[in-house]
């Protein structure tokens, strides 16, 4: 027993100035309850639920196949895991979190590992799909030698390999230590590990890792997905100069004879299908980078800046990133299930089985 608390102890002993003590400004105060008790464990639930109903409805054989369907799942997936790793996080923001040796342990080194791992791995998964598109579009004639649920399942996994190697030293970012003892009680907390974050190669790895993992994925997110758009406004173009010329014909006595309702209708309903892709593309970029900048500058402040998150503003950023990246989360459910028709036709035979609805 001795060994494995001196393992997970290691040499750290007493935790240490006032890092740990509750805010006294009511500014703040009211900050922390509004974004941590309120906020967050509305988006969290909402986000479970969501990838829960999104893992149910990519079970049934009739939704999606092939590699499509692959990605969606790791993605509901991916998602899911996050989110449930978010849970202990608000448990010990609203202080409501165990203090004993293994929390501390775990708090130390998994909590902050484990959700970027996730998060990370959504974000490649994302990457995965929009170069499956971009292909399917732009470059139709690669299309199929990287179409395949081998080729998908291989990717997932190169996804997973990759968000765990450059996430792993977030491991070493916080260190256990004794909180107070009273009466032979010992109260675990964590604390920042110095050796480690106020290295110079610190402060190397989370710029690469920040620029590279969130602005370098997000600049492949968008020039795929621009790409696609640029093709479909041309296709779009060219197929409504083509049916206004061949939507109406001339014969001798110069009457015009348009084409019938129901070829008319078929064609407006493709391209509501088409109008609607391209916002879902435009949407996952725009929502990408909104929920994606500010936790990519709340990490590069707080590893480069010291004694910067005491501010009420530092906090108002963290608590805005923090909520924002729990709702990128969310939201990727409804962003796919107003892309994809299938999609909605199967949650909403669902909700009718749910309920009983006929």
């Amino acid at each position: 027993m001795d060994r494995v608390r001196l393992l997970m102890v290691g040499f750290t002993k007493h935790c240490g100035g006032d890092i740990y003590a509750l805010p006294n400004d009511e500014k703040l105060i009211k900050l922390e309850y509004v974004a941590y008790t309120i906020l967050s464990p509305i988006i969290i639930i909402v986000g479970i639920i969501c990838n829960c109903i999104n893992l149910l409805v990519l079970s049934y054989p009739s939704v999606m196949k092939g590699a499509a369907k692959i990605y969606l799942r790791a993605l509901a997936i991916a998602d899911l895991c996050a989110l449930l790793g978010l849970v202990p996080v608000l448990q010990r923001l609203n202080k409501v979190h165990n203090q004993t040796l293994t929390a501390a342990f775990y708090y130390a080194h998994l909590e902050v590992f484990l959700v970027e791992v996730f998060i990370r791995f959504s974000t490649f998964i994302v990457v995965c799909m929009s170069f499956d598109r971009y292909l399917a579009i732009c470059l139709p004639e690669k299309f199929n030698d990287f179409h395949s649920t081998k080729f998908a399942l291989k990717l997932v996994g190169c996804c997973f390999v990759i968000a765990t190697i450059i996430t792993l030293p977030l491991i070493f970012i916080k260190v256990p230590c004794i909180l107070t003892e009273r009466h032979g009680l010992e109260l675990w907390d964590t604390k920042e590990n110095p050796k480690v974050t106020h290295h110079y190669l610190w402060n190397i790895y989370i710029w690469c890792y920040e620029l590279i993992a969130a602005y370098g994925v997000f600049l492949i997110i968008a020039f795929c997905n621009l790409s696609i758009i640029g093709r479909f406004q041309a296709y779009m173009k060219k197929k409504n100069e083509l049916h206004n010329t061949t939507a109406q014909t001339i014969p001798e006595n110069g009457a015009i004879v348009k084409s019938n309702d129901g070829n008319v209708y078929i064609q407006k309903r493709k391209q509501r299908e088409e109008n609607r892709l391209v916002f879902t593309l435009q949407l996952i970029v725009l929502l990408f980078f909104l929920t994606m900048t500010p936790s990519v500058a709340l990490s590069i402040i707080y590893y480069t800046t010291r004694d910067i998150r005491d501010f009420f503003r530092f906090s108002v950023l963290r608590a805005v990133g923090n909520n924002l990246l729990m709702l990128y989360l969310t939201l990727n459910f409804f962003i796919y299930s107003f892309c994809h028709k299938q999609f909605r036709i199967a949650v909403k035979k669902l909700f009718c089985r749910c309920f009983n609805f006929n």
